[in-house]
C-alpha cells in the first residue's frame, strides 16, 4: 500500500502457491526469502519481494504482473512457474523490466528479452533417453504430459530422439492441467504396451499418474522418465522402491558441489528439518532471486541465455548453486 521504497531494490516473485504446482510453492518461498536474506548481505542494500501467484491461468497472472511493472513497483521479475505463463508474461512486460525463468524451458534457442536459467529440451533428455534406451533396453516409448507448450515441444523432440535411437514412439497423450481420470490414463497407456513412459505431467498431475500407476502394479515392470518431477513431487509420490522410476529434472540432492552444500546447510539451519525439500525448482528460484539481484545492483541486467548469464554472474562474484544435468 506504501509503494515501493527507493531505497531498496524490490523484485517480484513469480511462483505457484495454488494450482497443479502449488505442491512446489512452500519450498520456493523459503528458498526465494533465503535468496533475499543472502542478497542483502552481499550487497548491503534491502531487498523486498512481491509474490505474485504464478498458479493461475497466464492471463490472470500476466495481468497482476503488468500492474506492478507499470506503477514502477518493480525492478525485475524472477519466475519459477509453466511456460504458458512465461509467455503471457513476456508479452505483458514486453522487455521493460529484466524477467529470469528458471524452470526447464522448451526452447531449442532462447529468443527474446528473457534470461533463461533452465535447461532447453535437447539438453534435457537427450542424455537420460540414451542411458534408458541401451542400459534399460527400452524400445517401445509412451509418451504423456499437460496440453500446453512445453510438453508438446519437449515431445517433439523426445519423438526424434527416440526414433534416432532405434526405438519407436506408441502412444501420446495431452491432457488438460488438472482435469483428467489418472486411472484411466494409465490404463490407457499399459494398453499400448510399452518399455518406458516419458512423464511430462507438472505438479500435482504428475503425483496422481505416479500413483494410479503403482496401483496399477505398473510400477514394477515399466521405466518412467519424468521431466518435472522434483524432490518435492517425489516425496509426495512416496519414492521409488523399484528403481524404475527416473527423472530428467536437475538433481540438487546428487550435487557434489561446496556451493550447493552451503545452500543445503543455510536452508536447513533457517527453516528447520521439517520444511519442505529443497527440490529443484526451489533451487532454481533461489539462484534466478541471487542472480538478478546482483545484476541491478551492478547495473549489468541484460536479456541474455542463461548460460551467458550465469558466466556473467560469476565473473561479478556472485555465488549460484551448480545445477547438473
Amino acid at each position: 500500500m506504501r509503494g515501493p521504497d527507493p531505497q531498496a531494490l524490490t523484485l517480484a516473485v513469480l511462483a505457484p502457491t495454488s494450482g497443479a504446482m502449488g505442491v512446489v510453492g512452500p519450498a520456493i518461498l523459503n528458498a526465494t526469502r533465503l535468496a533475499a536474506e543472502e542478497a542483502e548481505k552481499s550487497l548491503d542494500r534491502r531487498l523486498e519481494l512481491v509474490l505474485v501467484d504464478a498458479g493461475r491461468d497466464p492471463a490472470t497472472v500476466a495481468g497482476d504482473v503488468r500492474a506492478v511493472v507499470s506503477q514502477g513497483a518493480v525492478r525485475g521479475v524472477v519466475g519459477t512457474h509453466t511456460s504458458d505463463v512465461r509467455v503471457a508474461v513476456e508479452r505483458a512486460i514486453a522487455g521493460t523490466v529484466p524477467y529470469v525463468f528458471t524452470p526447464p524451458h522448451e526452447l531449442d534457442r532462447v529468443r527474446g528479452g528473457t534470461i533463461m536459467l533452465g535447461t532447453g529440451p535437447r539438453e534435457q533428455i537427450l542424455a537420460p533417453l540414451l542411458l534408458l534406451c541401451e542400459r534399460e533396453r527400452v524400445r517401445r516409448w509412451a509418451l504423456v504430459g499437460n496440453d500446453y507448450v512445453w510438453p508438446r515441444q519437449l515431445h517433439r523432440r523426445a519423438r526424434g530422439i527416440i526414433s534416432s535411437l532405434g526405438g519407436e514412439p506408441v502412444f501420446e497423450q495431452f491432457v488438460p492441467i488438472g482435469r483428467f481420470d489418472p486411472d484411466h490414463l494409465v490404463r490407457t497407456v499399459l494398453a499400448a504396451r510399452p518399455d518406458g513412459v516419458l512423464v511430462s505431467l507438472i505438479g500435482r498431475d504428475g503425483i496422481r499418474f505416479h500413483r494410479a500407476f503403482a496401483r496399477a502394479g505398473a510400477d514394477r515392470r515399466i521405466v518412467r522418465l519424468c521431466t518435472a518431477l522434483d524432490e518435492s513431487c517425489l516425496l509426495s509420490v512416496g519414492g521409488d522402491e523399484q528403481g524404475a522410476l527416473f527423472s530428467a529434472m536437475p538433481a540438487p540432492a546428487d550435487a557434489d558441489d561446496d556451493a550447493h552444500r552451503r545452500l543445503v546447510r543455510d536452508y536447513d539451519a533457517r527453516f528447520g528439518p521439517i520444511a519442505p525439500p529443497l527440490g529443484s525448482y526451489a533451487e532454481g528460484a533461489h539462484d534466478g532471486v541471487r542472480l538478478l539481484a546482483d545484476l541491478l545492483s551492478r547495473g549489468s541486467a541484460r536479456p541474455a541465455p542463461g548460460d551467458v548469464a550465469v558466466r556473467l554472474a560469476r565473473a561479478e562474484g556472485v555465488v549460484l548453486s551448480p545445477v547438473p544435468v
